[in-house]
């Protein structure tokens, strides 16, 4: 994904969605370095489904157990602690977010 996702920044694509599990700042902050490398904004969101482990496990495409996703969603930081740290580190880039907002 991380390729992908430079590859496109490279190419100058108007707009790159990164669609990933990037649960915690360090899965996070190498996609901010790709967009601050080749001039691009980041807004960050995460969906929130409400749904429980299990219907999660049971919706899900690619066959992930409940046992991983309650791994997972354990693992998870929380959104406002991230931003905070990406925004230390590359504030210049990030744009309002429900997560972010300009002063």
């Amino acid at each position: 994904c991380k390729n992908n996702c430079e590859l496109l920044c490279s190419l100058g694509c108007n707009i790159t969605l990164c669609d990933n599990t990037n649960l915690v700042y360090k899965e996070m902050s190498p996609y901010c370095a790709i967009a601050e490398k080749y001039d691009y904004k980041v807004a960050i969101t995460r969906l929130e489904s409400g749904l429980s482990d299990e219907e999660l496990a049971a919706r899900n495409q690619h066959g992930v157990p409940v046992e991983a996703i309650a791994r997972m969603r354990a693992k998870m930081e929380n959104m406002e602690s991230i931003t905070a740290k990406l925004y230390e580190k590359f504030g210049n880039i990030l744009v309002e977010s429900p997560y972010y907002k300009e002063a």
